[in-house]
């Protein structure tokens, strides 16, 4: 069995941004009945190289029920991280990307959970300010499609 070589990984949150927000004008409904609005997240993941940054996309969907088209609240988040020893760690090449799962799990899960007070923060006043992103198991989420489809661009 081979011994896993573990390496420090340094890095810090570099930017975190806004980029579509909406809220429709929901008709009154209860606590309960806002509790079970679906919450859908779908996720990108961004890499500039040059600039050593990460970056990953949230886009949040809240609609009144399961595979609704009737979308009354909407949120994409980016948040970017910045890691020092990007070349120790992370490779892109034509081919794809190489990342620790680890690593790109944590990064996901601050990213999440900045969404989720930045959705928080959005809301507040209105008749979602109840309606939170879950917390879940982020290594549930399977990584292959987010690395085969990740953009190698500007993302700042």
């Amino acid at each position: 069995m081979e011994k896993e070589i573990i390496k420090t990984v340094n890095f810090k949150i570099s930017f975190i941004k806004t980029l579509k927000f909406l809220v429709s004008n929901v008709e009154e409904s209860t606590k309960e009945e806002r509790l079970k609005y679906p919450i859908n997240l779908d996720f990108g993941l961004l890499i500039e190289p040059q600039l050593k940054i990460v970056a990953v996309e949230i886009n949040i969907t809240i609609t009144r029920q399961p595979d609704s088209q009737d979308v009354i609240c909407g949120l994409i988040t980016r948040t970017g991280f910045e890691v020092t020893n990007f070349e120790e760690l992370i490779s892109v090449g034509d081919n794809g990307i190489d990342i620790p799962r680890d690593l790109l799990y944590n990064f996901i899960s601050l990213a999440v959970s900045t969404s989720r007070g930045v959705l928080a923060a959005k809301t507040e006043g209105t008749s979602l300010s109840d309606v939170y992103i879950p917390v879940f198991d982020i290594t549930r989420i399977d990584l292959n499609p987010l690395l085969q489809k990740f953009t190698k661009s500007k993302i700042m």
